[in-house]
């Protein structure tokens, strides 16, 4: 798996539905329906500037995150850490492997 800016990876409806309103809202450059992970950390750190951290980490795994999927359970404490810790948001972001993959 890797992290290149350039890289396209598939991402779900929802995730799809997050990046239309980065672009639409937030006039961040990006293409809905093969973004690349680059374009896909912008769209994180403009939800991350509306103080909506969860829909950034969604948007870099790739996927809607359920609030009883383990992967929920570390991403909250990361966003614990990042808010007692403070830190570069593009790194924080920048750290979450994608992880959507469809059926086929």
């Amino acid at each position: 798996m890797s992290n290149k800016l350039d890289e396209v990876q598939p991402v779900d409806t929802y995730v799809k539905s997050l990046l239309m309103h980065a672009k639409e809202t937030g006039k961040v450059s990006v293409d809905v329906q093969k973004p690349t992970r680059g374009q896909r950390l912008e769209a994180a750190l403009f939800f991350d500037q509306q103080g909506d951290e969860w829909s950034g980490i969604e948007i870099m795994m790739g996927k809607r995150i359920d609030a009883q999927d383990r992967v929920a359970q570390t991403a909250n404490f990361m966003m614990l850490e990042k808010a007692m810790f403070g830190g570069d948001p593009r790194r924080f972001y920048g750290g979450f492997a994608h992880c959507y993959w469809p059926q086929e």
